[in-house]
């Protein structure tokens, strides 16, 4: 985006910012439950202002989060929660801001600009996690803007711009560790989008790579500084996925006879065993393309496979070939994470998703031009107009259960119960709002027989009880030990359902 189109646009992505700030507080006035996950982070706000940086770091090794949080909530004497979704309505205004930056360098144009502000204000699968309190926004808009300067350098060729692309990805690796892998995999583009034979290309990466382990250097100086060993936290996170690397890389004989046996059949799993990684490499491939088009969301997907059969997907080279690496970085890591963990959220794949969307102006205003030649246009203007309507209704409008109950639940029993009262909960929102348990974060979301049958006689069991957990309180081997004491939500399995343990009479 040259300085005229910079100037001509700028209005528009500060209007779209101030839309986005304005979206969060709605949300945040109208009945808004904090996610589970926002519990770890003001737990490790409390443990920085009661203990310091080394405590919060080693309740949690991911603490940039919390202690920007923290920095707020002393700084503006707020609520940690309050606090909590200022910052991530920051970061969203990042990510908006970025985000229409980053289509401007594709496409320059004032509709382009207002496309791009309509798309990511009104994207679902980003907008619906607008309140989550997760680190993983830090992250996305952070990368977004390193790949706008990262285009701003191919095209203009400014220091600045090589240098804010290192700092934007060495600062949201404080947040995901994987955006080291994309600032060393991205400048390789230059590799692949620059004529081969000028030596440019490699002055270039030879450039970025400098300056990324120099900032690298810089920051783990800084952090022995103030106390904090950035190489141990790395090695404490690999240490903490150790295990389950071990295990899908090297599984005893027992594991893979159970895996054989779950997937084939015990018949079946005495020939089949040696195509069991082969079976499971297309299984989550399956898991991840499943996940990839769910972060994409149908609408934007239709369009996006309605411009690939009109090979509408068109960009220099050197433009392209920077978002396809990030897309790729990122869907590699997801897949690895997933084989590895057997587990996967489509926050992992968002970036991935995030880059894809940033073609939607593009695609739109292409589709829209072929059918404005054949005498269409009036149809594809209220096409898109309901296309992107029913993406802002999904993105802000809930039709699942409301949540409120949960908080309620804590409350009553912070009402109704004494100080020193022994609580067992699977949920955290309970565990919080109860002032009953101080590691409210730790609160494990599943519990077991063992866990009910081992409380002492009057512990109160705050139960969250969905569609999935029915019944439990009715297994045989707790008849007699527990009784019910109230119930809080709207209908069984959406309910949290307060018990007292009962004294043990078995013995």
């Amino acid at each position: 985006m040259d300085d005229e189109a910079g100037r001509k646009n700028r209005d528009i992505r500060w209007l779209a910012v101030a839309i986005s700030f304005l979206l969060s507080g709605f949300m945040v006035l109208t009945g808004w439950i904090p996610n589970e996950d926002a519990f770890t982070y003001i737990r490790t706000v409390e443990i920085f202002n009661q203990q310091g940086l080394a405590a919060a770091f080693a309740h949690y090794p991911w603490a940039s989060y919390a202690l920007l949080i923290a920095f707020v909530e002393n700084t503006l004497r707020l609520d940690p929660f309050l606090a909590a979704a200022l910052v991530n309505a920051c970061f969203y205004g990042l990510l908006v801001y970025a985000f229409i930056s980053l289509v401007g360098e594709l496409d320059d144009s004032r509709r382009a600009a207002l496309l791009a502000a309509v798309v990511v204000l009104v994207y679902p699968q980003l907008n619906e996690n607008r309140l989550l309190i997760i680190r993983d926004s830090a992250f996305w808009a952070l990368a977004l803007a390193g790949l706008w300067q990262f285009l701003r350098y191919l095209r203009i060729g400014r220091l600045p711009n090589a240098i804010g692309f290192s700092a934007c990805y060495l600062l949201a690796a404080l947040f995901r560790v994987e955006a080291l892998a994309l600032l060393l995999v991205i400048p390789f583009s230059v590799i692949i989008s620059t004529p081969s034979g000028t030596g440019r290309q490699w002055l270039a990466l030879g450039g970025f790579t400098l300056a990324s382990v120099v900032m690298v250097v810089l920051a783990i100086s800084l952090g022995s500084l103030v106390g904090l060993d950035l190489p141990q936290l790395l090695a404490n996170q690999y240490a903490a996925y150790l295990p389950f690397i071990r295990e899908t890389f090297s599984p005893t004989d027992l594991t893979t006879a159970r895996l054989g046996t779950a997937i084939f059949g015990e018949y079946a799993a005495n020939f089949s065993g040696d195509y069991l990684p082969l079976f499971m490499l297309a299984g989550f491939l399956a898991v991840l393309t499943a996940f990839l088009g769910r972060g994409i969301g149908g609408p934007f997907l239709i369009v996006m496979l309605a411009g690939m059969m009109q090979k509408l997907w068109y960009l220099p080279r050197w433009q392209l070939t920077p978002l396809l690496i990030a897309v790729l970085a990122n869907i590699f890591i997801a897949l690895a994470f997933l084989v590895t963990t057997r587990f996967l959220s489509s926050r992992y794949v968002l970036l991935a998703c995030l880059v894809l969307v940033v073609f939607m102006p593009l695609l739109l205003i292409r589709l829209h031009r072929m059918a404005s030649g054949s005498g269409r246009g009036k149809l594809s203007r209220r096409l898109i107009g309901f296309l992107l309507l029913y993406c802002a209704v999904d993105a802000y409008i809930s039709f699942g259960a409301d949540k409120e109950y949960v908080r309620e639940a804590g409350q009553w029993i912070a009402r109704n119960s004494q100080a020193q009262a022994a609580l067992l909960t699977n949920n955290r929102i309970v565990a919080y709002y109860s002032q009953r348990i101080e590691d409210y974060d730790r609160v494990p979301i599943v519990l077991s027989i063992t866990d009910v049958l081992q409380t002492p006689a009057g512990t109160l069991i705050a139960f969250e009880e969905d569609n999935s957990s029915v019944g439990f309180f009715a297994d045989p081997r707790l008849e007699g030990t527990v009784e019910e004491i109230n119930r809080i939500g709207p209908e069984p399995g959406q309910q949290i359902v307060i018990y007292r343990r009962l004294q043990d009479t078995t013995n």
